[in-house]
């Protein structure tokens, strides 16, 4: 009995726990706009409770003492005369008061941006009222079901699908978006008869309206959509990719999460560049899993939030393109930009199938910074017909074989790098028979660092000082800027 009673005690605490976790005060100060979430409003909340007491206080020690000495030349009375009716503990609240600054206009809204930025908890009592103390909280990250979590990717430069800046203009496609549209079209005998028949895709149909939950889909629906092409790909999913450097500089997002992705095999890349490059193309620290992933998909059942769908694909997609680009510029003095997408990430939202491709390209302009481009490719209702079905199964089949011809191309460029300077080392050493060099000499070689500019290139993530410049002032690749060439 006493026992469980502790039990429960400890689970009612740790979901008491959970509430109080808030994004830091630095957190809400940086975003451009602020959407009316609930951690928002928590956020206000505190800083109105910290206001209010401020308010108080100078309210409490206002009157009437302040008032007797704001009017002593009306009574014809002298300041000295005035503080011997008052206590000693109502001297010493004025002095506070001036120590505090005094009398002063305040704007409640600019106020509250000079709060402390450390997190007040509040006490959460039942019949107490909220009161705010000193002590600091735990904070936690962005997740995607908050908008917030899309109004920092945007601060960042990770745009959604369809985004148009300030100025009208919209984001240019990759250069190589006709060769993936053909792609996708090609056919695949997998989804002809007699190997694919309308029994089968009776299957499916039923497979599809008996996933209540996202778990349900991955495991009766997506093998489906897949059907061989997993043999040829090295797949996981439900892996936190905690080991990636987050893309945010100063807004923690949550790490990425996908239901599924496509990666290499561990022991294709060579460990050097592993160890180079481990923080944008290794997702786990558990490292045996697939490394450099470049497909995603993320999977909603029927109740799912398309919303939060779109937002998750896109952060995974701009993690799996930068550390493309990292392997394509690996030992280069500069980021091989070539504006051709080398990622597809894809949702699955019940019966709808929308696939995207993401590529990163840098602004020309004082501001540079490092910015990242979703485009959708297609959707297929893919519950709607057997061809719809037919469809959009082989854009998903067509488009995973492109994104491993990708994927391994740019590892084998990284490893072709790494033996270059590795041969050009041992054939400089062979004439120098009386030193030796270790692999930690040929791992410190200049050439074998990470790319190296204005932007913190190391990680790929968007410096504070370079986010959020205004449209006119930056050089992007735009749809106009493409059809004046």
């Amino acid at each position: 009995m006493h026992d469980s009673h502790i039990r429960r005690r400890t689970k009612q605490q740790s979901q008491f726990n959970q509430t109080d976790f808030q994004p830091p005060s630095s957190y809400w100060d940086n975003l451009s706009k602020i959407w009316l979430t609930k951690g928002a409003l928590k956020e206000l909340d505190r800083r109105n409770n910290i206001l209010n007491e401020h308010s108080s206080l100078c309210q409490r020690e206002r009157r009437p003492l302040i008032q007797d000495l704001a009017e002593c030349d009306k009574d014809q009375r002298t300041v000295s005369e005035i503080l011997r009716i008052y206590s000693a503990d109502d001297v010493k609240g004025l002095k506070r008061f001036s120590r505090l600054g005094g009398i002063e206009p305040v704007n409640p809204l600019e106020h509250s941006r000079r709060l402390p930025t450390a997190h007040a908890s509040t006490s959460k009592n039942k019949g107490a009222p909220n009161t705010v103390t000193d002590s600091t909280i735990k904070t936690k990250n962005t997740g995607p079901y908050s908008r917030n979590f899309e109004q920092v990717l945007i601060d960042y430069g990770v745009f959604l699908p369809f985004y148009e800046y300030t100025d009208g203009e919209e984001p240019a496609e990759p250069d190589n978006l006709d060769e993936i549209k053909q792609r996708l079209k090609q056919p695949r005998s997998s989804l002809s008869p007699p190997r694919f028949t309308d029994k089968d895709f009776k299957k499916f149909q039923k497979a599809v309206m008996n996933a209540k939950k996202p778990e349900q889909t991955t495991k009766s629906v997506v093998p489906i959509i897949e059907g061989d092409s997993q043999a040829t790909n090295h797949v996981c999913g439900k892996i936190n990719f905690g080991n990636l450097h987050g893309l945010t500089e100063g807004c923690t997002l949550t790490p990425g999460n996908p239901d599924l992705y496509d990666g290499a095999n561990s022991g294709h890349l060579k460990r050097r560049v592993w160890n180079t490059l481990k923080n944008t193309i290794i997702p786990s620290t558990q490292d045996n899993l697939p490394i450099a992933p470049n497909f995603f998909l993320h999977v909603k059942a029927r109740d799912g939030n398309e919303a939060v769908a779109i937002r998750q694909a896109v952060y995974d997609g701009a993690l799996g393109e930068r550390g493309q680009l990292n392997l394509r510029s690996y030992g280069q003095k500069e980021f091989n930009f070539d504006n051709n997408a080398h990622t597809i990430t894809s949702t699955s939202l019940h019966s709808t199938l929308s696939m995207y491709t993401v590529y990163t390209a840098r602004t020309k302009s004082l501001n540079s910074r490092q910015e990242y481009y979703t485009h959708l490719i297609g959707s297929w209702a893919i519950n709607g017909g057997i061809q719809s079905f037919q469809n959009g199964a082989a854009a998903f089949r067509n488009l995973r074989d492109w994104a491993k011809e990708q994927r391994d191309e740019a590892i084998a460029f990284a490893n072709g790098v790494l033996d270059q300077v590795e041969g050009e080392k041992n054939s400089g050493d062979s004439g120098n028979s009386g030193e030796e060099h270790t692999e930690s000499d040929v791992a410190s070689d200049s050439t074998l660092r990470a790319p190296s500019d204005d932007v913190d290139s190391s990680n790929g993530r968007i410096p504070s000082s370079a986010k959020r410049p205004s449209a006119s002032s930056l050089d992007r690749p735009s749809k106009s800027a493409k059809r004046k060439k």
